[in-house]
């Protein structure tokens, strides 16, 4: 028996490797020819955001936070991120980033939103920071100081 055991063991396993191995080929391989659905945005508006973070690079953008908006007129810019950190997390982020890339900071915030006013020599910058549910959003307006 104990031979036949010897015998039997390692061509049972490696059958059951091979099946694990085609199996696991054929999924990747399937799963590669699926067609997706495309939740990237578009590539000018990726260009646009990317734009408006270069242009405003001393204003960061929280971690996990997506930019989904950027407006731009003669008398500033918008910018709008989304995500899922709390309310408080986002604020203290701001104040602290703010601070360290040399902005003056004027806290007004309250219990229902984050609201930041930030100044520099030749800016001005307001962060409106809001929550629903789970969702966060980052509310920037920069405007050039004459």
């Amino acid at each position: 028996m104990q031979t036949l055991h010897n015998y039997l063991a390692p061509r049972i396993f490696k059958a059951l490797y091979r099946c694990v191995f085609i199996t696991l080929g054929i999924t990747l391989f399937f799963s590669g020819c699926s067609k997706k659905t495309s939740t990237q945005l578009p590539i000018q508006l990726v260009n646009t955001l990317r734009l408006g973070n270069a242009k405003h690079f001393d204003i960061p953008q929280p971690l996990g936070f997506t930019a989904t908006t950027r407006q731009s007129s003669l008398d500033g810019d918008y910018l709008l991120y989304v995500g899922t950190q709390a309310r408080p997390k986002v604020i203290d982020f701001y104040m602290r980033a703010m601070e360290s890339n040399g902005w003056d900071i004027q806290n007004f915030s309250n219990h229902c939103e984050g609201l930041l006013v930030c100044s520099k020599p030749h800016k001005t910058c307001t962060i409106s920071i809001r929550s629903e549910k789970d969702i966060s959003s980052v509310h920037v307006f920069v405007k050039q100081s004459q």
